[in-house]
């Protein structure tokens, strides 16, 4: 096993760059978790997905990761009355039951998609990193993924067949959003077209094997470097 970074869209108060800690950091840009490389935009290999429910410590708690719960499981802690739902949100209750969205930690539905990511198409160099879209960046994911199950390419026999998604590069941009509650910046996807690098696509089947085999871990704990998710803003 090893911990792969996110790739992370900062937001107008990720912590990188209010306090400025990494040189050049500017809101809309994406940044590697691990590395602190930073991009204006990235290729990505599509590789894997999974959806899971991530456990956030409440801000003024400390904040923080606190661990992940596959949708059954999250569907057991509801039934439970573990956790609970306010305003279109979950929450763990505080010992007297009640519900404080300052204090009390919650679980955010997040869908992760395990990329290869390139500085540009043509570039060489390619490493593994997880595109995490929660709150309305889940709208992104369920996009890219139509767009993965969407492509059809045609057999030598004449029938058409559905490849595998690391078959196909899409650029990633960001996009800013803004509402009454603030502004932020919201990741765009759009397709680039196959990949015709052979040793491109043996690293990205690789990869995909690696995650459905359970073997390869996330950085979650880098993931604050561009804030946790929230309902009005899609911070990953």
């Amino acid at each position: 096993s090893y911990a792969i970074p996110f790739l992370l869209v900062l937001q107008p108060l990720s912590p990188v760059v209010v306090e400025k800690l990494i040189p050049g950091a500017e809101a809309g840009m994406l940044l590697n978790s691990v590395t602190n490389e930073l991009y204006k935009e990235a290729i990505l290999v599509p590789c894997a997905f999974q959806r899971r429910w991530i456990h956030w410590g409440a801000r003024e708690m400390g904040g923080g990761f606190r661990g992940e719960f596959t949708t059954p499981q999250t569907a057991d802690l509801r039934t439970s009355g573990k956790v609970k739902e306010l305003e279109g949100r979950l929450y763990f209750p505080e010992p007297d039951g009640s519900i404080n969205p300052k204090k009390s930690d919650r679980l955010a539905d997040t869908r992760s998609h395990f990329c290869m990511v390139l500085a540009r198409a043509d570039d060489d160099l390619a490493m593994p990193c997880v595109l995490a879209l929660t709150s309305t960046g889940i709208k992104v994911s369920k996009s890219l993924m139509s767009r993965i199950e969407g492509i059809r390419l045609r057999k030598a026999d004449g029938s058409l067949f559905n490849p595998p998604s690391f078959s196909h590069m899409y650029r990633l941009t960001t996009t800013q959003e803004k509402n009454d509650k603030g502004t932020w910046f919201q990741p765009a996807i759009a397709i680039v077209g196959p990949v015709t690098a052979v040793a491109l696509y043996a690293r990205a089947k690789a990869f995909h094997d690696q995650v459905v085999a359970g073997k390869v871990d996330v950085a979650r704990e880098t993931a604050g470097k561009a804030e946790e998710p929230s309902e009005q803003q899609g911070k990953f």
